[in-house]
Order: structure tokens, then C-alpha cells, then sequence
């Protein structure tokens, strides 16, 4: 620092001042420190700044500020302050822009920039700026496709790919456009499962395979419920299945975890039971001790679907005293549709007994609901828009309980 101070033109210290700086910034963020993240790395991209007008030719000072604006960018992206991490991104990419201009040609220069515009489409889609963020998008998807078709055997470019389409097709499910979203994740999903066949040890591979599942279950999550295709998981299961190297490691297993609750989901919503009931349990057998109470849940739901009512609603008065006093609403609401799905296959089936049941099971999941909505589940709008389009309560629709539901839900 007096170095700087008594001879501020020397480049070379400000220049290992500024990547002091930028280090302080990198463990202050890696220990969520954010704060104090984003005032290390202002000094550093401060210095910065001026070495690129002091020497403008040195390409190395602009790449340093490009780097630092853009996880400036994304700690204001994590703490929700879109429009700072708007501005981080545009700086970040007019500062690859004149990287790229020195020359324009070169792979890296190309990706470079690509992955700025995918930053800068992030930080626009999560401010809700939808044509910007395709523009974005679009430009980076462009670039990058060029890139895997000259490289192919350069991974990096196909995991940018990948991270493009998974962007675009969180964007195509904010719009409500399902079917384009639903290609965009395939699309991604295909990417990562052939970086992860081609190897299986790399953890960013099975990393990617993961997120990509969650962003399909909750296409298929979506209000009116969406059947995703089923061929792609199918796919990225059996190469995950075949890898005999990784079973052991932890992002494998985390993979195969994701993409069995996936298709769990997938499977239930086709109709293909015994498949779902499979994946619960290999799910179940991998997932975090925290997570096995709600696939244990999801289960039952597919059980009831399936056709075994009784089965599926026989630990449920239990799990509904111990949620009715600890007021957990989400919970209720997933037992709730436990019994109407009893009471949906239930009703199908011959004699006097099974009507009655279905009346019984029908008659429980009314009385979830109403509990539900005394808890104040139902304030969330799309929580409103699951009970108004999902086919769960089509049994119940004509029933003047339900109507009468809907009815108070809809003067809120």
C-alpha cells in the first residue's frame, strides 16, 4: 500500500494490489461475507479501472476487471439487487467487448464474451427484463454453437452450452412457455450427460445433470401440471447407471438422486406407476436424511394414484395430528392430495364399500383444504392457481364444499 501511495504510476504494485484485493474479495465471499466481499472487490476493480486507461494495451488488466465486475454481479445477483448486478454485468461485458475487438477471431475471445452475455441475460431475467434476457441469451447461444461445432473436443464450451439453455429455459418457464422450455432443459440435459459419459469422474458433469432434473420437476410442477417427455431421463439414468467408476462419489450419487425424483414425478404424471414407485425408492435410499420425510410423501401420492389407496393413506392420520399442531401447511396440503387421489381411483371401482370409502377419502382431503386455507397456504397466488388447474381436484370440482372454497379463495 505505501508502495502505491509514494509511486502510484508503478503498475506492477498497484497491479499486485488490486489482486490482493480481488484474493481478500474471493475468501471474504467463500465465507458469505458478502458485505465485506463487495468492498474488496470495488478497491480492486478501482485499481483496475485506471491501469486500463493508464495502459490500455495491457490486455491482462482488463481481463482482471471483467472478472471481478462479473462476481460483483453475482453476489448482487444472490443478494436480489438486480439492478446492481445488472450494472456489474454490462460493465463486465463492454469490458470483454474491447478484449475481443484486439482480436476478434480467436476462440476464447469468442467465449469469453459469450459467457458475459449469458451473465448479463441472467441478471436480466431475474429483474424480469424477459426480451433483454433473450437477447442476451440468444447472442451467447449463437457464439457458443459455433464454439462446440469448431471444438469438440473442448468441454468448457459445452458447459457454457449447457448453462445457456439452462438460462433460456428458466426464462421460457417465467414466460408460461412450457413446450420451449422443456427443449431448452433437454437440450441442456443431453450436453451434460454427454460430458458425463465422456468423464464420469468429473463432478461439474453430474453437477449439471442435477440441476438440470430440479429445473424439469418444477416445469412439471407447474400449475395444471406439465408431463415432461420421459426419454431423456431415461437416458441420462442409464448412463449414470452403467458408470461403475463414480457410483461411490458424492456428486454421482447426488445426480442419481435428482434424476430418480425426477422421473418419479415424470413417471406418475404418464401414469407409468410400478417405474415411479421404483424411483421413489432408489430416491429415497439416496437422498439426505431431510429430504426422505417429503419423498416418503410424494410416494404415498403415487401409491394413492396407483390404485392402493389403503396403503397409501394408512399413515396419514398420524402425520395429520402431528402437521395440524405444528401448523405445517405444506405438509396438510400434500396429504390433502393423497386423499383425493384415494379418493379419485377409489370411486372407480364396483360396490356400495368403495363408494363409500371414496366419500370418505374425498370428505378428508375437503377438510385438509379448508385447514389449509385458515393457515393462510392459499395467500401465495400460485398456490391458488394449483388448486384452480391441477388435475389433483378434478373429483372434487362440482362438489359445493370445493365451489365454496374457491369461491372465498377468489374474494381475497
Amino acid at each position: 500500500m505505501r508502495l502505491t501511495e509514494e509511486q502510484p504510476n508503478l503498475s506492477l504494485v498497484q497491479d499486485d494490489l488490486a489482486r490482493t484485493h480481488f484474493n481478500l474479495g474471493d475468501l471474504q465471499r467463500k465465507a458469505n461475507k458478502n458485505d465485506l466481499a463487495l468492498e474488496s472487490y470495488d478497491e480492486a476493480a478501482r485499481i483496475w479501472r485506471r491501469l486500463t486507461q493508464l495502459q490500455p494495451t495491457v490486455l491482462d488488466y482488463h481481463t482482471r476487471l471483467g472478472d471481478t465486475l462479473a462476481l460483483e454481479a453475482r453476489i448482487w445477483s444472490a443478494d436480489g439487487k438486480t439492478a446492481q448486478a445488472i450494472q456489474a454485468s454490462k460493465e463486465a461485458l463492454e469490458v470483454q467487448r474491447k478484449i475481443a475487438a484486439t482480436n476478434p477471431g480467436a476462440a476464447r475471445n469468442r467465449g469469453d464474451l459469450a459467457r458475459r452475455q449469458f451473465q448479463l441475460g441472467n441478471a436480466l431475467r431475474h429483474a424480469g427484463q424477459a426480451a433483454e434476457a433473450d437477447s442476451e441469451y440468444q447472442d451467447a447461444l449463437k457464439t457458443q454453437q459455433q464454439l462446440t461445432a469448431e471444438l469438440p473436443k473442448v468441454p468448457h464450451y459445452q458447459v457454457d452450452l449447457a448453462s445457456t439453455y439452462n438460462g433460456m429455459g428458466l426464462l421460457r418457464l417465467d414466460l408460461k412457455q412450457r413446450d420451449r422450455a422443456e427443449e431448452a432443459f433437454d437440450a441442456a440435459l443431453a450436453l451434460w450427460e454427454k460430458l458425463y459419459r465422456e468423464n464420469p469422474k468429473d463432478a461439474t458433469f453430474a453437477d449439471g445433470i442435477a440441476s438440470t432434473c430440479i429445473n424439469l420437476r418444477g416445469l412439471a410442477r407447474t400449475p395444471g401440471n406439465y408431463s415432461i417427455k420421459l426419454e431423456p431421463l431415461d437416458s441420462v439414468l442409464g448412463a449414470l447407471a452403467k458408470s461403475e467408476t463414480s457410483k461411490q462419489n458424492p456428486a454421482h450419487q447426488y445426480a442419481t438422486y435428482q434424476g430418480c425424483w425426477t422421473r418419479a414425478e415424470g413417471r406418475t404424471l404418464h401414469g407409468v406407476f410400478n417405474g415411479a414407485l421404483k424411483d421413489w425408492d432408489q430416491a429415497i435410499a439416496l437422498a439426505p436424511k431431510a429430504d426422505r420425510f417429503w419423498l416418503n410423501l410424494y410416494r404415498a401420492i403415487t401409491l394413492a394414484r396407483s390404485g392402493d389407496a389403503e396403503q397409501a393413506t394408512g399413515e396419514m392420520p398420524a402425520l395429520i395430528e402431528k402437521a395440524t399442531k405444528a401448523k405445517a401447511s405444506e405438509v396438510l396440503y400434500q396429504v390433502a392430495r393423497v386423499y383425493v387421489w384415494a379418493a379419485t381411483v377409489t370411486a372407480k371401482k364396483d360396490g356400495d364399500a368403495a363408494k363409500k370409502s371414496a366419500e370418505t377419502f374425498a370428505e378428508q382431503a375437503l377438510q385438509l383444504l379448508n385447514q389449509v386455507r385458515d393457515l393462510n397456504y392459499f395467500q401465495n397466488a400460485e398456490r391458488r392457481r394449483r388448486l384452480a388447474d391441477d388435475p389433483d381436484w378434478e373429483y372434487l370440482r362440482n362438489r359445493p364444499a370445493f365451489q365454496t372454497l374457491q369461491n372465498k379463495l377468489d374474494q381475497k
